[in-house]
């Protein structure tokens, strides 16, 4: 693990200036037509209202010395070397972001990864391969001239024990057979024989794997009997090493309205979870917890979208993330406490999954998706002790999920987010909850429409060197809150997101003073 005790303290207030499948049910439309009707994005800083709360902890504290938070990565990271992690690259993606693990290989290319030649090799097609497997083969061979590109694993576990990060290191289950997936267990212990952090295939539990596999129906029998056999292995040889099993997504509350398919996802998703709930030598269970906007390229009806209006479907968009950030970790510790009582929680994959991947900003205003990933991690924290793993998709330059800007590689919003999350938990010894009982109350929309969250979230943590520091997130698009309840002062530091930069500014005393977060912004400071 990496020590960064000495990092600053930040004031961080993000700059303003001022699912999946959409039912043609007109009632639908109309309902989200009248949740839309009060809202306009251009009155957000000319309407702000102003309210007293007061702050209040709850008492009891939760760890997260064990927390990792970290990367996926491509074995296209460097473009000089390809297949290569090279040590300056990995150095300044681990200062940059402050993380301590990296997953290998990052995302569904790791259940089509031969371990043999060390590749994404075109045999899996006939495996129905998705089409983002299709289309990144297609980019791998245009970016090397024609051959497959080796991943150079040594380049990797190097990086790893020289910036003391752990290693997620993800298996093959779905094309490649037993012997060979053992054999690459036992050749990468030679490599790195420190402790790795094994998962059994990548999102395996989801609806859309359950096709053929070398003649052979994939379900939740074979990928029980696979895991069985590995876990088995990794145990007797190597029994300082970790072994997490792939959960099923869930369905239902990632859905805007019901759809004719739901019933099935929810049943595969339930009989998967009991079975694989089964499987001995396991020490964690795997989620992706992705949320996800309502994408125009994604919509049955795309005339709906159209009809909403652009600025119906931003503030929708706003409204759905929020109430999912609240609601997904309650969803997921459910299954945790039905299924997987005791074990760890890796969430090795997540992000937000929004139109063409476009990790530019939601409402038309900058920093708000930033905004929207600190709430989310922090209601993860919040809400699950058991939270070993926090692994954002994807490291590298691109558009989308990646936490880089494709031309020049400097952070994006994406990256923003995890930054300021890393500075503020790298300092944490213990965390207490936050909660402002006198906040406002607000609701989702479409099927979360009756689920409702607070305005104010936060949390405090007490420091290694005993200082107390808070993270307070306003999620009010209208509402300015006046905070009492917390002594403390401002820090020397603002970020500003347009710039990528953080600014000196003035310290300003705020001992037994009122402390004032406006609307869609983010304190941080000592208290």
């Amino acid at each position: 693990m990496i020590d960064r005790t000495g990092c600053l303290i930040c004031l961080v207030i993000l700059a303003t200036n001022s699912s999946d499948i959409f039912s043609a049910d007109h009632t639908n439309e109309e309902s989200l037509q009248q949740e839309c009707a009060a809202f306009n994005a251009r009155d957000l800083y000319t309407k702000i209202i102003n309210k007293t709360v007061s702050a209040k902890l709850v008492t009891n504290d939760f760890s997260i010395k064990n927390v990792s938070f970290g990367f996926n990565t491509s074995y296209t990271i460097s473009k000089k070397k390809l297949g290569y992690y090279p040590l300056v690259d990995i150095k300044k993606y681990s200062e940059q972001f402050n993380i301590d693990a990296l997953r290998f290989p990052g995302g569904t290319v790791a259940n089509y990864f031969d371990w043999n030649s060390m590749s994404l090799e075109y045999e899996w097609n006939a495996f129905k391969p998705k089409n983002s497997v299709k289309k990144l083969y297609k980019k791998h061979i245009a970016l090397s001239k024609g051959k497959e590109i080796q991943a150079n694993i040594t380049s990797f576990f190097s990086a790893i024990n020289e910036f003391s990060l752990r290693p997620f290191i993800v298996l093959n289950l779905y094309t490649q057979n037993l012997n060979d997936t053992i054999s690459a267990i036992d050749k990468i212990k030679v490599i790195y024989n420190k402790k790795i952090y094994w998962e059994l295939g990548n999102e395996l539990g989801y609806y859309d794997y359950s096709f053929n596999l070398n003649g052979k129906h994939w379900d939740v029998e074979l990928y029980a009997h696979y895991s069985t056999v590995i876990a088995k292995h990794i145990k007797d040889n190597y029994p300082e090493d970790e072994v997490g099993i792939v959960a099923g997504d869930i369905i239902l509350e990632k859905s805007l309205f019901d759809f004719q398919e739901i019933k099935s996802h929810i049943s595969h998703k339930e009989h998967w979870n009991k079975r694989v709930s089964e499987v001995k030598n396991v020490d964690a269970v795997i989620y992706h917890p992705y949320l996800r906007t309502f994408n125009k390229d994604k919509w049955r009806y795309t005339d709906i979208y159209n009809r909403l209006g652009e600025n119906c479907v931003d503030f929708l968009n706003y409204m759905w993330l929020l109430a999912a950030s609240d609601l997904y970790p309650k969803i997921y510790k459910n299954i945790s406490e039905s299924h997987f009582s005791g074990k760890k929680e890796w969430l090795t994959e997540l992000g937000i999954i929004s139109h063409n991947n476009n990790s530019q900003s939601l409402l038309g205003l900058p920093g708000i998706r930033t905004l929207l990933l600190i709430n989310y991690y922090i209601s993860w924290l919040k809400t699950s002790d058991n939270v070993e793993a926090i692994l954002y998709h994807i490291l590298g330059k691109g558009k989308g999920q990646s936490v880089t800007n494709k031309l020049n590689g400097a952070m994006n919003e994406n990256g923003a987010a995890l930054s300021i999350v890393n500075d503020f938990l790298v300092q944490a010894d213990s965390v207490k909850k936050l909660i402002f009982e006198d906040s406002d109350i607000l609701n989702g929309v479409a099927r979360l429409k009756n689920h409702s969250f607070k305005s104010l979230n936060g949390i405090m943590i007490r420091s290694k060197n005993d200082k107390s520091i808070i993270l307070v997130i306003n999620l009010s698009t209208t509402t300015e809150y006046s905070i009492s309840g917390l002594k403390g002062m401002y820090s020397k530091k603002l970020y500003q997101l347009q710039t990528k930069t953080f600014k000196e500014v003035n310290e300003e005393d705020k001992s037994n003073k009122i402390i004032v977060v406006p609307p869609m912004s983010i304190f941080y400071a000592q208290v």
